[in-house]
C-alpha cells in the first residue's frame, strides 16, 4: 500500500492500520541508508519513500523480487511518486511494485481519503455503488 499526503496524516494512516499489520515489524525511517531485513519480518514500513535515492530504490525492488516478497510493504511519501516516476526521479517498476493500493489523504482539518480502487476498499455506506472518494470519520 503506498499513502500520499502529508506527513502528519500518513502517519495517521499508518497508526490506524496498526491493528491490521503482520508482526514482527520493520519500520525505516528517510535519514540514514535504507535497511532490509533478511528475516522473516513480516511487514515493513517505508516512511517517505519517494525520498529514497536511486541505489536505495534499486536495492528494494530487488529484495522485493526475492527476500521480501512475502512481506507487506506499507510505504508513505508527501510527493506524488507517479509524477517522480514519469519525471525518471523514481524508478517507475519500483512505483509499480509498491502501488498495489494507492491512498491519497489530504490534510487533518479535511480528512477525505481517495483511493485508486475504490470497489477493493471496504467502507460504510448506505450507496452500494463504488466511490472515488471516502469520506473520513
Amino acid at each position: 500500500m503506498l499513502v500520499e499526503g502529508p506527513v502528519a496524516v500518513t502517519n495517521a494512516v499508518l497508526l490506524l492500520l496498526q491493528p491490521h499489520i503482520r508482526e514482527p515489524i520493520l519500520s525505516n525511517r528517510p535519514q540514514g541508508p535504507l535497511e532490509l531485513p533478511s528475516n522473516e519480518t513480516r511487514t515493513l514500513i517505508l516512511r517517505d519513500v519517494g525520498a529514497l535515492n536511486g541505489e536505495d530504490q534499486r536495492r528494494l525492488l530487488e529484495w522485493l523480487g526475492g527476500t521480501g516478497s512475502h512481506t507487506q510493504v506499507l510505504s508513505t511519501t508527501e510527493h506524488s511518486l507517479f509524477a517522480r516516476a514519469s519525471g525518471g526521479l523514481f524508478d517507475i517498476a519500483l512505483y509499480y511494485r509498491l502501488n498495489v493500493m494507492l491512498l491519497h489523504v489530504g490534510s487533518m482539518e479535511s480528512p477525505d481519503l481517495q483511493c485508486d480502487d475504490a470497489e477493493r476498499v471496504h467502507r460504510r455506506t448506505d450507496d452500494p455503488a463504488p466511490d472515488s472518494t471516502l469520506q473520513g470519520t
